[in-house]
């Protein structure tokens, strides 16, 4: 095992290793698998392989890790927008998805070069993300109340993934709000806030990884 391995926070390693299993859990269903889920699967291996080498370049190298952020920043935004295109029934709401893809990328592209270089952590941008994909998680809240046939959410094991989902972009919207502000100012707590947020990274991935024991019924 790598020395620097050694170095790695133990919320970290816990954070990989929920990765890790939601990817292993994914898989070992993949043949049941909807088209939503099949993208969150490239999601997860997409956050895996960023935070690893975020970690990678951190403690084994020694180097400021926020380039590969930014690349996930842009990347993440795509696979997301595809995981609501196939969750979405609405066609308004979908087409509202499809065109937020370039306009983000656009906002991403702006921050780089004006008020969030590579050589800083991207905060803007994961916080542009999270508002578009709380405003998603609750288009798709909206579609099922107009469901006309009897609908029970605690069967569906969508509903689960985005409540999963609202949680974690709700709960690291507030923590990436005050992210910039508080590594300039307030350094010393920087460490503590930033690993409060774990909490919805952890609640994200523990979801994906019981929804994938338990059986539900089949959904058009």
């Amino acid at each position: 095992m790598p020395a620097w391995i050694d170095k790695v926070i133990i919320y970290d390693k816990i954070y990989l290793l929920l990765i890790v299993l939601s990817i292993g859990t994914l898989l070992f269903g993949y043949k049941t698998l909807t088209k939503n889920l099949k993208v969150l699967l490239l999601f997860a291996a997409a956050h895996f392989t960023t935070e690893f080498g975020s970690l990678y370049i951190h403690y084994g190298l020694g180097r400021d890790n926020y380039l590969i952020y930014h690349l996930f920043a842009c990347i993440g935004y795509g696979l997301l927008a595809a995981f609501f295109f196939y969750t979405l029934t609405s066609k308004t709401a979908i087409r509202v998805v499809l065109a937020s893809v370039p306009v983000y990328w656009l906002l991403w592209l702006l921050y780089v070069l004006t008020w969030e270089p590579v050589t800083e952590y991207c905060a803007l941008a994961f916080m542009t993300e999270h508002l578009f994909m709380i405003v998603f998680c609750f288009a798709f809240f909206r579609t099922i109340l107009t469901y006309k046939q009897p609908y029970r959410p605690e069967k569906d094991r969508t509903f689960w993934i985005v409540t999963g989902l609202f949680f974690y972009f709700a709960g690291n919207f507030f923590i990436l709000s005050c992210y910039n502000y508080i590594e300039k100012h307030h350094h010393d707590i920087l460490t503590g806030f930033y690993y409060a947020g774990y909490t919805f990274n952890y609640l994200l991935y523990l979801t994906i990884i019981v929804t994938g024991f338990v059986r539900f019924p089949a959904h058009d």
